[in-house]
C-alpha cells in the first residue's frame, strides 16, 4: 500500500526468489534470512 500511495502504478512481490537464485547449499546456509524481491513501476 505504501508504494501505491507514493505514485507507483504496478507493484509485484516475489516471496520465494531465494529458491530460484540460490543453489541447495545456499538455501541451507541462508534459509534463516529468506530473500524476497519487490518490483515497482511508476
Amino acid at each position: 500500500a505504501v508504494l501505491i500511495n507514493t505514485g507507483f502504478k504496478k507493484v509485484l512481490v516475489e516471496q520465494e526468489i531465494g529458491e530460484l537464485v540460490w543453489n541447495k547449499e545456499e538455501q541451507v546456509n541462508y534459509g534463516s534470512t529468506p530473500m524476497f524481491m519487490i518490483f515497482a513501476e511508476k
